[in-house]
């Protein structure tokens, strides 16, 4: 029986053990013997404990820290111990793993939501198609964020990872069609691929230069620029799968018209909404989606932020603007800032607002009027309105609004899916592309496993 310890290499909260003394005890386990026999094989190494939110965050680490970042543990294990030494943590790739075990820092690589992500990762990696693996993003959303929800794990940008029985394999039409993705933000780009994959004649029309939708401002904030991954492997997989992608091509009656399809798929996502206000015309007011795309210079002074759902935008803003020197004021209508956010991220998150010394947090309140210099914010727990005063300028992030297409598409059936549906997070629009193109093949008997029939 092969018998190992997982062991945390450095504790990394307030009070903690450091990686001096952790090596001490790796060092005395390592000399336990019974019978003549070895009582441990291997240590596999993580960082962090579970003691404070400060150390929990690297018991899953997310995207704002640094990938493969404890191997510097391992490597010091490796020093101590002629065992077999594993890592954890945040290791994506295949070759941030290779490059860790060829430079002696580990004997083994544990990758655990890289797999979740690309369940085939090591097929690819061996057959060298590593261009084509799905490289997990550390969103932590659907996987862990999954498991404290009480509910089976999966992966934002695979859906199939977790519900394989549903979806895979994946059907194949007996009759090929003519099918119309509009928009190639997370849910179109998924429903165009695995249409595609499939065996249907897809085209795929976004009206903006670049493939992404909104991921191209959420990968703006920061600590989320890798969110932006999650748009470069969908899009991969859509030109792999054959999909005719046309980029600055909006949807109009004469693409319609051209494209002649048996099936559209609506996938427009949503558009930013400024909500009902009481607004001086002396006020510097500006919504969240604008001030990403647009980066203005602000009036000097402090920014008021408001927050509808307690999410990236919101609390991503305020850092943003805390690291570029300004005074914030976070307001948020949820119970704290963050309040939707994994666990861990947010734990990330919030600490590093703390540490500012810039931002600060105002809960339960949304936003009802501006003026000059003062914002105005309405509890949401009661009718009491609260005066943030000293206020230059208010960025506003609310509620999107579905994008409506109103277009017709004569006998073709039509779905729609994702932002277009009800705005909601990146999770629901691609699971919703990936269901969308799997009811089309059904609509043509193909249930998952069958090889098509004729095209």
């Amino acid at each position: 029986v092969v018998v190992g310890l997982r062991i945390s290499g450095e504790e990394k909260t307030e009070d903690g053990l450091v990686a001096t003394e952790i090596l001490n005890l790796i060092e005395h386990l390592d000399s336990l013997r019974a019978d003549d026999v070895d009582c441990l094989d291997y240590f596999s190494i993580t960082a962090g404990d579970s003691s404070t939110l400060q150390g929990a965050v690297h018991i899953v680490p997310s995207m704002q820290i640094d990938p493969g970042y404890a191997t510097s543990l391992s490597e010091q294990v490796k020093k101590i111990t002629d065992k077999t030494v594993m890592v954890a943590g945040r290791i994506n790739q295949p070759h941030e793993a290779e490059t860790a075990i060829a430079e002696g820092r580990t004997d083994m690589a544990i990758m655990t939501r890289a797999m979740i992500c690309d369940p085939e990762i090591a097929n690819k990696s061996s057959a060298d198609n590593v261009d084509e693996i799905r490289a997990c993003i550390g969103c932590n959303q659907a996987c862990i964020g999954h498991f404290q929800q009480g509910v089976p794990i999966s992966c934002i940008q695979y859906p199939e990872s977790g519900r394989e029985l549903t979806f895979l394999p994946r059907p194949k039409v007996r009759t090929r069609r003519k099918v119309l993705v509009i928009g190639g933000g997370p849910a179109g780009l998924k429903a165009a691929a695995v249409a595609a994959e499939q065996g249907d004649d897809v085209v795929l029309c976004e009206k903006e230069p670049r493939l992404g939708g909104a991921v191209l401002l959420a990968q703006e904030l920061p600590y989320r620029s890798e969110f932006g991954g999650a748009a470069t492997n969908l899009s991969a997989e859509a030109a792999r799968a054959g999909v005719d992608i046309r980029t600055s091509a909006p949807a109009t009656q004469n693409l319609v018209t051209e494209v002649a399809a048996d099936h559209v798929i609506i996938a427009t996502g949503a558009e930013q909404r400024m909500p009902a206000l009481e607004v001086a015309d002396d006020a510097f007011v500006i919504g969240a989606r604008d001030y990403l795309r647009e980066g203005p210079d602000l009036p000097a002074g402090r920014v008021l932020v408001t927050d509808w759902k307690g999410d990236w935008i919101g609390l991503g803003i305020a850092l943003r603007l805390a690291e570029a020197g300004r005074h914030v004021s976070l307001a948020t209508a949820a119970n704290f800032a963050g309040a939707a956010i994994q666990q861990y991220t947010r734990t990330l998150l919030v600490s590093q607002a703390l540490r500012s010394g810039r931002i600060a947090f105002i809960n339960d309140a949304r936003l009802v009027g501006v003026d000059a210099d003062t914002g105005y914010l309405q509890s949401t727990l009661c009718e009491v309105v609260h005066e943030v005063s000293g206020v230059a300028a208010t960025i506003v992030s609310a509620a999107p609004r579905s994008v409506p297409v109103d277009l017709d598409f004569g006998a073709a059936s039509v779905t729609v899916i994702g932002d277009a549906v009800a705005p909601r997070t990146v999770e629901e629009a691609v699971y919703e592309g990936l269901t969308a193109a799997t009811d089309l093949a059904a609509r043509d008997g193909a249930v998952a496993g069958e090889r098509a029939v004729s095209a």
